[in-house]
């Protein structure tokens, strides 16, 4: 039976591509959060308002509890998928994921209500019951490979040695305590934990506060800030969270913001800034990275 063998050839090596999908370590954080879980009800609708709620979608364990209540609107799929997978995607990798999506999933917003079975869930046992609402009314199934990717690593510029505006957050007030503000000397002190805030300030430069942040969530911040395409990667070697105050000339660097500065504009470069407030500098290097790739989706169903 010549005629069957490339058709058992076939169908071996999407077994195999198949087993490896299926085999695919569980990352920790899904593990710790109880493995698969499912809202109670849930509804999904396109949301043509233009009303955008902003869930906090960011790749950050810290949350504030919303009951039992996950409510969201003015976000594509693309922004769900990212916050039910917990993955920080870079402009370059949000094009690609979209290339992988129908048109509408990049320009199409859905609002999203749903209710958790228990009362008061972490934000990863969330992510898990908006995992298993995409599969079950998007049809959404996906896997991540694994690619040796060009990236930035984020490293001290002296070893031992912070920079004046990189604190430990235990050296400053708790969450529960803010400063009052004042616009014209901002510091970390006076925004809420968690929350980056960017603020331009009276002489044309720009301040980025993060109170009680890790560095890898500063890493991830950084392609927003003008470095380019590549994903930025927290090889410090430092734990723990920290109050960061970054005040740079500009936001972003790309050809219209270089042909805007002016000699006398104070200020640093990003690049500058890191390494004198927070001891910090940039080094290209190689690194594997987990990509997501989209195997099928479809139009949410009716409610």
């Amino acid at each position: 039976m010549p005629g069957r063998l490339p058709s058992l050839l076939l169908f071996a090596a999407f077994c195999l591509v198949s087993l490896a999908h299926a085999q695919q370590p569980v990352p920790d954080w899904q593990t710790k959060a109880g493995g698969k879980l499912s809202f109670d009800v849930a509804s999904i609708r396109l949301d043509t308002n233009g009303q955008f709620n902003p869930l906090d979608i960011t790749p950050e364990d810290a949350y504030t509890p919303t009951g039992n209540r996950f409510t969201a609107s003015g976000l594509t799929l693309i922004d769900y998928v990212a916050f039910a997978y917990k993955i920080w995607l870079t402009p370059s990798q949000q094009h690609t994921l979209a290339a992988g999506f129908p048109k509408w999933a990049a320009t199409d917003k859905f609002a999203v209500e749903a209710r958790a079975p228990i009362d008061q869930p972490t934000k990863d046992q969330m992510r898990l019951m908006l995992q298993s609402l995409l599969a079950d009314r998007f049809h959404l199934a996906l896997h991540f490979e694994s690619h040796d990717l060009p990236v930035l690593a984020l490293k001290l510029d002296k070893p031992g040695k912070l920079g004046p505006q990189l604190r430990p957050h235990s050296q400053d007030l708790p969450c529960d305590k803010r400063d009052p503000v004042d616009q014209q000397h901002l510091t970390p002190e006076m925004l809420p934990c968690n929350m980056p805030m960017g603020v331009d300030t009276p002489d044309r430069q720009k301040f980025v506060g993060f109170r009680d942040v890790s560095l890898n969530h500063f890493a991830n911040f950084l392609p927003l800030v003008g470095l380019g395409d590549r994903l930025v990667v927290n090889q410090t070697g430092l734990t723990g969270t920290f109050d960061i105050a970054i005040t740079i000339a500009f936001w972003g660097q790309n050809a219209s913001d270089q042909a805007a500065i002016t000699p006398e504009m104070p200020g640093a470069t990003t690049l500058q800034a890191l390494k004198d407030q927070l001891g910090l500098k940039l080094e290209s290097t190689r690194a594997t990275i987990d990509t997501p790739v989209i195997d099928h989706v479809e139009l949410p169903s009716e409610n």
